[in-house]
């Protein structure tokens, strides 16, 4: 691992190297960083050579020497936990990375199919990661510390990203460990991300025991306002298109198994509008990619919801009708506007069919937006009951 090592004042502080017992500073930790880095580029490389392995690498490269650099600007240590409490933690860290980018024998299966969908995916929750751990390193500033500690003149920070959630550049590296092992789609990365879970889990635990003894109500108060690792808008985003996605699927499903089509075949014709008729002879494949795409479209049908009730209220208000309202918006875009832009062609017209998917829509999809973009608002700040009643502030 990386870091500073600090002193009595900030004037002896030096960039540190430490792996197990071995601990190296100055010039030997830079060289060994660097050496980190060229591993890592390596591997990643030699193991999943291509243009994508090369940027997955580079924006790992970037993000531990980022990380690196800005290491000695943190404040010196006033205390700290155990050195076996550290030590826990670094080997799981480093538990975590050679899982991540190593395929190890009998844990090389994939978790995924071969598909650049999800290999861009990957990329991009990498790189928006990457962003997150900048933003939020740039906020603690001077708080910041590799280890759980308390830093001189320590100060409890709420701006940026911390006014979301408690633990921004924890949310930052299990991002791009997730954003890694979508690239990859092996079983090592997965486990990857379970290990480094389970790390910062414990963590966590940790580092909000002792910022409790250091800001007491502060902290208290701080905590009941925000989410520790996700952020309340994006946790009811994601539960939202669960639920959004998994009630349509279900209704495609008990609309059209009585009529000799299988679930399989249904997935497959959602892969079908990037792939065309080829879908349907993609086996495993096109049925899980096209299980991704239909939850994919029901997290942008809400998170769509969300954004427009940012800015009219009245969305939040009147969550029924607005929501089945917005459902019937939602099936005429995506019959009349998305799927003749697809790979795919209509079905051919069925009354029952567009009868029930309108319905559907309306009250299945748009309503459920609506209650769950209500739900990702702050308690506080959501609009009262009644129509035309002031948001609470």
């Amino acid at each position: 691992m990386w870091g500073r090592k600090s002193g009595p004042a900030d004037t002896d502080r030096v960039i540190t190297f430490k792996l197990g017992g071995l601990v190296l500073t100055g010039a030997p930790a830079v060289a060994a960083i660097l050496g980190v880095l060229a591993l890592i580029a390596a591997l990643v490389y030699h193991f999943e050579p291509g243009p994508t392995a090369i940027v997955s690498a580079l924006l790992w490269i970037a993000f531990i020497a980022y990380w690196s650099a800005t290491a000695k600007t943190a404040s010196a240590t006033k205390s700290a936990e155990s050195k076996e409490s550290r030590k826990i933690h670094e080997n799981l860290l480093v538990i975590s990375f050679v899982l991540l980018f190593v395929p190890i024998p009998g844990l090389t299966s994939r978790f995924l199919p071969q598909s650049n969908v999800f290999v861009i995916a990957g990329l991009a929750v990498q790189a928006s990661s990457l962003l997150l751990a900048v933003w939020a390193r740039r906020h603690l500033g001077r708080n910041w510390s590799g280890a759980v500690s308390v830093t001189v003149d320590h100060q409890l920070v709420r701006s940026g990203p911390y006014a979301l959630v408690r633990h921004p550049i924890y949310s930052a590296m299990l991002g791009m460990f997730a954003g890694t092992a979508l690239r990859s789609g092996e079983l090592h990365a997965l486990l990857a991300v379970a290990v480094l879970t389970a790390a910062y889990a414990r963590k966590i635990r940790i580092e909000e025991q002792t910022l409790r003894a250091v800001f007491e109500s502060d902290y208290d108060i701080y905590a009941r306002t925000t989410w520790g690792i996700i952020p309340r808008a994006a946790t009811m985003m994601g539960l939202g298109a669960v639920v959004i996605g998994t009630l349509d699927i279900l209704y495609a499903i008990a609309f059209w198994y009585p009529k000799g089509v299988a679930p399989a075949r249904i997935f497959q014709s959602i892969a079908a509008g990037l792939y065309g008729r080829a879908s349907f002879s993609g086996g495993t494949r096109t049925v899980v990619i096209g299980g991704a795409l239909h939850y994919f479209i029901a997290l942008c049908i809400v998170l769509v919801y969300w954004v427009a009730s940012r800015r009219f209220d009245a969305l939040l208000r009147r969550p029924i009708v607005w929501g089945s309202v917005y459902g019937v918006l939602v099936y005429l875009v995506m019959n009349y506007i998305v799927i003749p832009l697809s790979a795919t062609k209509r079905p051919a017209f069925l009354l029952s069919w567009v009868v029930l998917s309108v319905l559907v829509h309306a009250f299945l999809i748009g309503v459920p937006a609506a209650l769950f973009s209500r739900a990702a608002m702050p308690a506080d700040n959501r609009p009262g009951g009644a129509e035309g009643s002031p948001p609470r502030t």
